[in-house]
């Protein structure tokens, strides 16, 4: 049970940290061209 939910936990996290690397390319470059 644990060891699933930790499973399920790192699995929405991964979700998380690949939608920030998706995300993050379109705030670098509003920061870097001022748009």
């Amino acid at each position: 049970m644990t060891c699933a939910l930790f499973r399920h936990d790192d699995y929405l996290w991964t979700r998380y940290l690949l939608s920030l690397a998706k995300f993050f390319p379109c705030i670098f470059f509003h920061i870097y061209f001022g748009w």
